[in-house]
């Protein structure tokens, strides 16, 4: 056996159809063989991946493979390596993937991050680390860091330069450039807002005045580029809790504005509100969000399946939830830059 050599690997699938929608989708690989039991796509490098109807593989073995159980995942998993891990996510994302693992440095040398697909087959997009010349100042985690490690600012690295992020409060003059961050297509997926977002009732939102409402922005020099806000309750009972929620402009996804906001609202929340508790709602699908908000202490606590309808499907959402630790503040928030209040 040692001349053999890896050319095929087969999934078996409950429902073919989607499973082929959600690998067109995610992967857009050219299929090689379209039979209605069987669909096989062939891979750039030759390699090929094949979905077969469960019922139909047991012809092949004697015996029906296992289904796997809602939110359960199979013991195998479909390893690729890609050039730019950022893509290959959104693609994942869009297709409806679950992700079960962030990006993030693995010890055997990739960074990787780990998803489902409908019947709970693992696919894993990574990609190698640079060992020699050091790591890529452009991955995720990498940009991460630099904005952990630099406290004058939120000051991350990107391919042209520093960048300087200033988090300040939302002003009613913002309406307009916050309106346009909502209504850019990944942001406005990734919330509960509606195509052709009005100019009139952004101009309204912004205007109310409600004090348990702290809205901020994060500014690239005069340019709103996320949108940030946080909540306090003003039940009795629920004085110590904050909901968040924020979106930052599809042009400024994936360069750390996230990131910034949320250092400045839990630095708000510690150290200024007495919020102990915070708490979120976020699309099982967005594995980008997920990551951050995992990064920063939030836990999952929850899922609302069918939680909303969007672009012609429902969708579930995830809720998470972050406890101050007794007596810390937010380790790695820098003080707030911009207007005080």
């Amino acid at each position: 056996m040692r001349a053999s050599r890896h050319v095929l690997t087969i999934f078996a699938v409950n429902h073919l159809p989607r499973a082929v929608r959600f690998y067109d989708l995610a992967f857009g690989w050219e299929k090689s063989v379209n039979e209605p039991a069987y669909v096989e796509y062939t891979l750039p490098e030759g390699r090929r991946v094949g979905l077969y109807d469960r019922v139909a593989f047991g012809r092949n073995t004697g015996r029906i493979p296992a289904a796997v159980a809602e939110g359960e995942i199979a013991p195998c998993e479909l390893y690729l390596h890609v050039d730019d891990p950022e893509p290959a996510l959104r693609s994942l994302a869009q297709a409806g993937a679950r992700p079960l693992s962030g990006l993030e440095p693995r010890p055997w040398g990739d960074e990787a991050a780990y998803f489902a697909d409908p019947d709970g087959n693992v696919i894993v997009v990574a990609r190698p680390l640079l060992r020699s010349a050091g790591p890529d100042p452009e991955t995720p985690i990498v940009r991460d860091a630099i904005a952990s490690a630099q406290r004058d600012g939120h000051r991350q690295s990107s391919g042209s330069g520093p960048i300087q992020f200033t988090i300040r409060r939302a002003e009613p003059e913002d309406f307009a450039a916050v309106r346009a961050i909502y209504a850019s297509p990944r942001a406005q997926a990734d919330t509960l807002q509606l195509p052709f977002p009005s100019l009139d009732l952004w101009r309204q939102r912004m205007q109310a005045v409600d004090p348990h409402m702290h809205f901020l922005v994060a500014c690239a020099g005069d340019d709103v580029v996320g949108q940030l806000g946080l909540h306090a309750s003003s039940r009795p009972r629920r004085l110590h809790v904050g909901e968040l929620g924020m979106g930052v402009r599809d042009d400024w996804q994936g360069r750390g504005v996230g990131t910034a906001l949320l250092r400045a609202a839990l630095d708000l929340a510690d150290r200024w509100l007495q919020l102990r508790r915070i708490e979120l709602q976020v699309y099982a699908d967005n594995a980008a969000a997920i990551a951050l908000y995992r990064r920063h202490g939030f836990v999952l606590e929850g899922t609302h399946r069918d939680f909303a309808f969007r672009d012609g499907a429902y969708v579930d959402a995830l809720s998470m939830g972050r406890l101050r630790p007794e007596g810390a503040t937010t380790p790695e928030a820098a003080p707030t830059p911009g207007r005080t209040e």
